[in-house]
């Protein structure tokens, strides 16, 4: 009986350590096993410098790192090229950093604002250095250069006076008809404009070197005379106003010549301080190594 039971018992026992081995392998891996950190997550990298350092690199990263990368830079791709696409986008970025750059020079400018007056006294040292005549000769020599500009224009008005009066006393009612005479009354007028500039331009290039300070400073006048002047002309060809019947834009006699006048002396605003501007700029190129200079003083300007 006893050696009939061995076998059961031994069978018995070996079941019990089977079914505990088995438990206590489900138990260690749903409980005491911790699991292994994902090692997948985001790859942060920095540009490399050479094919050698991308190979290097990427022989370090895993199956499931790379993929991960891969996908980032896809989709950053994707979305600047969506950028890109959408109406107005780019017109927007480009704006938006013309205003920061703006802003940021304001803010520097600000800051430097005191240093305005030694710019100034820079300039002013410039000019006494490379101004050999006196500032009478100077105005003698600009006052003479604009008269002979003005008997320039006086000249060719007087060759075309015939003609002209003839287009001013026409009428027309057909469109053809009114830019015919519109056309060709501008066109008189800019002829006269460019005999002043031609005449004025020639004085002065007489008495100065074309590109020094001194031919800079000088030519600011007759330049200003003449901004305003074809200010002047465009703007009666369009306002007309003293002939509403031949006047472009549709508006009252007394708003068309304040528009005309505004409009001229705002032109000549802006072709005085352009060129003085750049006479402060010819002047940072030969005495003080370049624009930098007067950078906080040209922001103002």
């Amino acid at each position: 009986m006893r050696s009939g039971q061995r076998p059961l018992w031994s069978g018995c026992a070996l079941l019990i350590v089977l079914a505990l081995l088995l438990a206590g392998n489900s138990f260690a891996q749903s409980v005491m096993i911790p699991s292994a950190p994902d090692t997948a997550g985001p790859v942060v990298l920095t540009d490399p410098q050479s094919k050698e350092d991308v190979r290097a690199l990427v022989a370090q990263l895993s199956d499931d790192a790379v993929r991960a990368l891969l996908i980032e830079r896809l989709d950053a791709v994707a979305d600047k090229q969506q950028l890109a696409d959408k109406p107005g986008g780019g017109f927007v970025s480009v704006t938006t950093a013309r205003f920061a750059m703006y802003f940021a020079s304001l803010r520097d400018t600000m800051l430097h604002v005191h240093e305005i007056p030694s710019i100034a006294g820079k300039i002013s040292t410039a000019l006494a250095d490379s101004v050999t005549q006196s500032f009478g000769s100077l105005l003698m020599i600009v006052l003479m250069a604009t008269a002979i500009g003005v008997v320039a224009e006086r000249l060719v008005a007087t060759y075309l006076r015939a003609r002209k009066l003839e287009l001013i006393a026409a009428t027309a009612t057909t469109l053809s008809g009114i830019l015919k005479i519109l056309y060709t009354r501008l066109a008189y007028d800019i002829a006269g404009v460019l005999a002043f500039s031609i005449a004025s331009n020639m004085v002065l290039g007489h008495y100065f070197a074309t590109g020094g300070i001194t031919q800079f400073l000088v030519a600011i006048v007759p330049a200003t005379v003449v901004g305003g002047w074809m200010a002047y002309v465009l703007c009666r060809f369009f306002f007309a106003p003293r002939r509403p019947d031949l006047r472009i834009c549709k508006t009252s006699d007394d708003k068309a010549l304040k528009i005309t006048i505004s409009f001229s002396l705002l032109a000549g605003y802006i072709v005085l301080t352009h060129n003085v501007f750049y006479l402060f700029v010819a002047i940072g190129e030969q005495y003080y190594g370049g624009f930098d200079y007067m950078k906080y003083l040209g922001f103002w300007m």
